[in-house]
């Protein structure tokens, strides 16, 4: 199995973090269906989320816990996520509670 190779970007001016695949977060107006098979395929049940398949192909947990620890360092407000709506309200607490829910919290 393949490690996961996640990119996380900062753009300082606007104080936004910018993810791809580490989380989720659907608007809460999506369908029923792509709301089941997300539970089911990725094991998502709340959003913003991560996937049971990103979890998965972390190899090396304490480098991925250290590299979240350089992205807590960021003084960020805002997370656009690749899956979904942006995060613009609580943003820095709820992607360290998401990473502290799953062990991977600095």
């Amino acid at each position: 199995m393949p490690q996961i190779q996640e990119h996380a970007f900062f753009h300082r001016p606007s104080k936004t973090l910018i993810v791809a695949d580490l989380m989720f977060n659907l608007p809460p107006n999506v369908g029923a269906w792509t709301q089941l098979f997300l539970r089911a395929a990725a094991g998502i049940r709340d959003y913003p989320g991560m996937s049971r398949l990103f979890r998965f192909m972390i190899k090396d947990r304490a480098e991925f816990v250290s590299s979240i620890g350089r992205i807590a360092d960021l003084d960020f407000d805002k997370v656009v996520v690749t899956h979904g709506v942006p995060i613009l309200e609580d943003a820095k607490s709820r992607f360290l509670s998401i990473l502290a829910k799953h062990g991977l919290a600095p």
